[in-house]
C-alpha cells in the first residue's frame, strides 16, 4: 500500500521523502541490515552452541 501511494506522488515529493529517510541514522542502519540479511540469507547456518564448540576447538 505504501509503495502505491509513494509512486502516486510527484517526483519532487518522492525525492524529499527519500532524502528524509536516508538522513535518519536509525532508518539507514535498518536498511543496511536488511540488505546484509538479503545478501547472506543463503549462507550455511550454525547454532550458537555449534559456533561456541567450533571456536573452542580452534583455540585448543
Amino acid at each position: 500500500m505504501f509503495l502505491l501511494a509513494f509512486r502516486a506522488l510527484p517526483q519532487d515529493a518522492r525525492t524529499k521523502i527519500i532524502e528524509e529517510l536516508i538522513s535518519d541514522e536509525d532508518v539507514w542502519e535498518d536498511l543496511e541490515a536488511a540488505v546484509l540479511w538479503e545478501h547472506r540469507k543463503d549462507e550455511p547456518r550454525m547454532s550458537f552452541d555449534e559456533y561456541l564448540a567450533e571456536r573452542e576447538a580452534r583455540q585448543e
